[in-house]
């Protein structure tokens, strides 16, 4: 016989009906905790931000095995081991992945449920290297999923193995069907296009990749594999395809540093194929923000312009354009290295010592890419130094920086004219080369080392009172450049000096007081702030002079010297 029931009081009662509520509240409580992590791990992938990404797949494997863990055979059971094979899989982690779905498929009765882990098991397989079995699986899930973000996935990945496998057209068709199901991965199928328009050397669907990736918000998480995608297809295409693939960058919801990047590549990318106009007009337009992007605008309008520049009052504009970019060292170098082309010239024409043209062409060359100007000095050297044995050598120097006939032909007669000198010698081969030629070159590297240290000096060693002079010289003179553009009319210099960059200290009164007498009137070229420390002068890497010389008939094929999209000097690069 059942005996009755003991009495329980109503507090008691209510107390052992709660027990039941919160172990369920708990257990769904978990469950429901493991549906946003593993959201928003989701949404951390789309955004490529991998370490949040997998955090919370951890954290959602972690909660759904404890939903898992308190009801093994309850209502959500089979949700939890949904969720567990699905973080698994973005985790890499493909043997649990498979367990997971593999007992989901074993007890669960859930039509869309069984899709979605079919789609997944056939993500697993193909991970794992059975392309034949993940395709099976894939085709035939794709069927039933009803999620369009997993159907939209599932052709992702099959388009994948189908490339993978050599069947291009299949793999096409694969990426439109997996744009056409759902946007939210639209720029991951992009993305996907444009890598495989690079390997398939496919421009125009490459193109089409990098658009989608441009105009969509949320592809701007992938800015530098768009820019390292133009810089690849500049490579295969040229130049100027590479500018047409980023041509959406004009029209792209980006936030503005993220578009200015592009622009900016994409400006670099025109200059490269000749269009220097739109070029300077793009990166004009960037110079005038104050970020990042605008210093380094800053830096490629003065680059493009010392690339042209054949004299050397011309410099100042290229300083006034990188001065409020200074907070990069590329701008620092380049001032830097303008004040020490100055400065050998100064010495050669106060101190009559011609080799610091020899000097200051080279560095003009090398580490300011100045073609124009360093075949000035070269030349300048060279009529200045006549008979000496280097003569030769800057006149051989001065060819090789100019294909123009009319330049040409002077320095070619005054070569023809130098028979018996060492480099005309050498010039005709290395196994005629005579025996006191490396003597004749190391006297001129000791020379010209010799050379830069006492610049060097000069530099460390000038008077408080002259540098203060000479920046307020400097800020003046900006100044009143400033005015007589902007009343020309020449918006491009007023972005290029910033007010900020003439209100100097030295524009204090009391910096005129502590001037030297005649300071004021010390034209200095360069200002000294930029006056480097006596140990920062001329890098190693400043000044690349040529350890060898040119064959005579390679300098009568000499390029033509190009303009602002020529490639970059070793030098620039390390520079860069």
């Amino acid at each position: 016989m059942r005996g009755s029931a003991p009495r329980t009081t109503p507090a008691a009662g209510a107390a052992l009906l709660c027990v039941p509520l919160l172990v369920g509240c708990a257990y769904f409580n978990a469950l429901y905790n493991a549906r946003r992590a593993f959201e928003d791990a989701q949404a951390a992938r789309l955004r490529d931000q991998p370490l949040e990404a997998a955090s919370s797949y951890q954290e959602a494997i972690d909660k759904a095995a404890r939903s898992y863990r308190s009801d093994e055979s309850g209502r959500w059971a089979d949700d939890a081991l949904y969720i567990m094979g699905r973080a698994y899989f973005h985790s890499g982690d493909w043997a649990r992945s498979r367990a997971a779905l593999e007992r989901l498929l074993a007890t669960s009765s859930d039509s869309s449920l069984h899709a979605g882990a079919r789609v997944y098991l056939g993500g697993v397989a193909l991970a794992t290297g059975r392309r034949d079995l993940g395709m099976q699986l894939l085709d035939e899930a794709l069927e039933e999923v009803p999620d369009a973000m997993l159907r939209a996935e599932a052709h992702l990945w099959r388009a994948r193995a189908a490339f993978d496998a050599g069947r291009a057209q299949e793999g096409w068709a694969g990426l439109d069907r997996s744009a056409a199901a759902s946007r939210e991965l639209r720029v991951p199928v992009a993305l996907e296009r444009l890598v495989r328009g690079l390997e398939s050397d496919h421009f125009e669907r490459a193109r089409a990749g990098a658009t989608t990736v441009l105009e969509q918000a949320s592809g701007e998480a992938w800015a530098d594999t768009v820019l390292a995608a133009a810089e690849r297809a500049s490579i295969l295409w040229g130049a100027g395809s590479a500018a047409a693939m980023l041509a959406a960058a004009e029209r792209s919801e980006w936030a503005p540093a993220a578009r200015g990047r592009v622009r900016l590549a994409r400006a670099r990318l025109l200059a490269r194929a000749g269009d220097s106009a739109a070029a300077r007009e793009m990166a004009g337009e960037l110079a005038r923000g104050d970020d990042r992007t605008a210093r380094e605008a800053r830096i490629a309008l003065a680059r493009w312009r010392l690339n042209s520049v054949d004299r050397l009052e011309q410099l100042e504009e290229v300083r006034a354009i990188l001065l409020p970019a200074i907070a990069l060292s590329e701008a620092v170098r380049l001032i830097d290295y303008m004040e020490y082309v100055g400065l050998f010239v100064e010495r050669a024409a106060m101190a009559a010592d011609h080799l610091a043209l020899f000097a200051g062409a080279e560095l003009a060359r090398d580490s300011l890419g100045s073609p124009r100007l360093a075949l000035q000095l070269f030349t300048l050297y060279a009529d200045r130094d006549r008979g000496s044995a280097w003569e030769a050598k800057a006149l051989m120097a001065a060819l090789e920086l100019t294909g123009d006939a009319e330049e040409r032909q002077p320095l070619a007669a005054r070569l023809n004219e130098l028979d018996d000198n060492i480099y005309v010698r050498a010039s005709a081969g290395a196994e005629a080369r005579p025996a006191d030629y490396a003597m004749v070159e190391g006297r001129l590297g000791t020379s010209l080392a010799i050379l830069h240290q006492r610049v060097a000096v000069e530099a460390a060693n000038r008077d408080v009172a002259v540098r203060e002079a000479a920046r307020t010289l400097d800020s003046i003179r900006a100044a009143e450049e400033l005015v007589r553009r902007v009343a020309a009319g020449d918006s491009l210099l007023l972005d290029s000096l910033r007010l900020d960059s003439l209100r100097l200290d030295s524009l204090r009164a009391d910096s005129l007081r502590r001037n030297a007498p005649g300071a004021i009137s010390t034209d200095a070229f360069f200002a000294p702030d930029t006056v480097p420390r006596a140990d920062s002068i001329l890098p190693a890497d400043s000044v690349l002079r040529r350890d060898t010389i040119p064959r005579r008939d390679t300098l009568r094929r000499a390029e033509p010297s190009r303009g602002p999209g020529r490639p970059a000097s070793e030098s620039e690069a390390r520079a860069a």
